[in-house]
């Protein structure tokens, strides 16, 4: 699925040099603002622009910044066989709508003549 305009503008920038004990980091990302704030950091610095969506500076520590190498994962070839089998299995089932009685209980069905 191609990106559109508004996703790929939504870029972060991260900013820090080694006199600083801050890093400062710029979002025009939404989720990013999300995570910011489950994280509880207070935007330093907001700017609007029209049609656009807002940019926010944060400051954070620079022991939160960090850059890893991704994880390799060795896999056998039959283990992963096994795993395309089992994943294939499991999305190919259709769930099957449970019954109401199954839900609330034969004593708990509601009565039709008392319900209005």
């Amino acid at each position: 699925m191609p990106f559109t305009d508004r996703q790929y503008e939504a870029e972060t920038i991260l900013q820090y040099n080694e006199t600083d004990e801050d890093a400062y980091v710029w979002s025009a990302s939404a989720r990013f603002h999300r995570y910011m704030a489950r994280l509880g950091v207070e935007p330093a610095k907001t700017a609007f622009r029209e049609g656009t969506a807002p940019s926010v500076w944060y400051r954070v520590p620079k022991s939160w910044i960090r850059v890893l190498k991704p994880r390799q994962i060795n896999i056998s070839p039959e283990r992963r066989e096994q795993m395309r089998l089992e994943a294939k299995e499991r999305f190919s089932r259709k769930p099957q709508p449970a019954q109401q009685n199954e839900l609330l209980g034969e004593d708990e069905l509601p009565d039709p003549e008392t319900d209005s």
